[in-house]
């Protein structure tokens, strides 16, 4: 019963320092496609 329990804290405490990390990427991600030049995906 206890590890069960750790491991949902676990993946709590990894949502909660993913979820910014994630938004920031994404963040970076958006203002890396305005300032580059787009041929590079292409």
């Amino acid at each position: 019963m206890m590890q069960n329990q750790e491991k949902i804290v676990g993946k709590t405490m990894l949502m909660i320092v993913f979820l910014p990390v994630i938004a920031a990427w994404q963040e970076l991600v958006s203002l890396w496609e305005k300032v580059a030049i787009i041929p590079f995906y292409q």
